[in-house]
């Protein structure tokens, strides 16, 4: 089905600064539908990232963060989401030929975020090149990798000192397909002790208001209902890996 942004305003936003639009559906609507989709964000106060436009790619963005260089970087997997004649659409991720493009990154930034559209829709577990991606990216440097487009909430873990989520879920997703209403925000901290540095990670659940298009945190029961559930589903897949 074709995806489209719907109007929206800078309440919709709530302190959001930044947003990775590389995604499967980002030309839905065509070259056009990409350079609305741009302008929208940029006059609500929000920087777009992971996209080209007329060859010019957009896919990372450094903030100075309490003294620290912090680079935000976002790519999709390739589909329908790049015109290759008039070169626009989605940042692609190629783990070969960007290698140097993401070394650089990791190089000259104190703390790298990656986000990459990337996943099997509808199931909370990541399928194994995602996984291999994820880890390579580790390797290289990355301190918090993550992923969504399987519309599920997926597994988060450690990988030697980085951190990696292999799936958000759904914010908002309209259509009977929307795979649930509960997901989870992932809140990352950077703590430098000297010349070590440690990430922390945090599962954030929430709901999705779909009428008033809002994002709920969950009440305390709910809260604790989803967790276990969430921390079932990291055993079995430990158990299974």
């Amino acid at each position: 089905p074709l995806m489209k942004m719907p109007k929206i305003n800078r309440d919709n936003f709530g302190g959001i600064e930044i947003a990775g639009i590389a995604n499967n559906h980002i030309l839905d609507y065509g070259r056009g539908g990409l350079v609305n989709t741009i302008d929208s964000l940029k006059s609500n106060g929000v920087t777009p990232l992971g996209y080209v436009i007329d060859n010019h790619e957009f896919h990372t963005l450094t903030k100075l963060i309490e003294g620290k260089r912090v680079s935000f970087s976002a790519f999709a997997e390739e589909e329908f989401n790049f015109d290759h004649k008039h070169r626009s659409g989605a940042a692609i991720f190629n783990p070969l030929k960007d290698y140097l493009k993401l070394s650089n990154i990791i190089k000259t930034h104190d703390v790298s975020i990656i986000y990459l559209h990337s996943g099997a829709e509808y199931t909370n577990y990541p399928f194994k090149t995602q996984m291999e991606w994820a880890n390579y990216l580790c390797d290289l440097g990355f301190d918090a990798i993550v992923c969504s487009h399987s519309h599920m909430p997926g597994i988060t873990r450690r990988y030697n000192n980085s951190v990696a989520c292999y799936s958000l879920g759904n914010s908002f997703f309209e259509g009977s397909l929307s795979g649930c209403n509960s997901s989870f925000a992932l809140k990352i901290q950077v703590l430098f002790c000297g010349d070590d540095k440690h990430i922390d990670f945090e599962i954030v659940p929430f709901n999705a208001d779909m009428e008033n298009r809002r994002l709920k945190k969950l009440l305390e029961r709910e809260k604790e209902e989803f967790l276990f559930k969430y921390g079932a589903m990291i055993e079995c897949f430990d158990d299974e890996s």
